[in-house]
């Protein structure tokens, strides 16, 4: 995978997804039906470690996953965003998860 390139506006950032974002906060939200309850992510059940092995299947492939994270401290991590690269029919395809509003 190419490494993702940092992307900022005023209020946010995009970053690589890295093991400092794999958190028990971060789990929560997976978990928390509320969150996710338009999301595929509702029909399972997540772990620090099932979060590691998501972040790793990115190795070796054109995808980008980024944190999604405010330039308010006091914020910080807020959602994730992954790019998913269809490059024989030129297409990629956007997934995010935010579990604020």
């Amino acid at each position: 995978m190419a490494r993702p390139p940092v992307l900022e506006t005023a209020r946010l950032k995009l970053v690589p997804f890295t093991e400092n974002y794999l958190t028990e906060r971060y789990v929560s939200w997976l978990n928390d039906a509320a969150v996710v309850r338009y999301s595929e992510q509702r029909h399972r059940t997540h772990s620090v470690e099932s979060r590691r092995a998501y972040m790793r299947s990115f190795e070796g492939l054109p995808d980008y996953f980024w944190a999604i994270v405010a330039r308010d401290q006091a914020v910080g991590h807020l959602g994730n965003m992954a790019i998913l690269i269809d490059a024989p029919n030129l297409l990629a395809d956007v997934t995010t998860l935010n579990w604020r509003a």
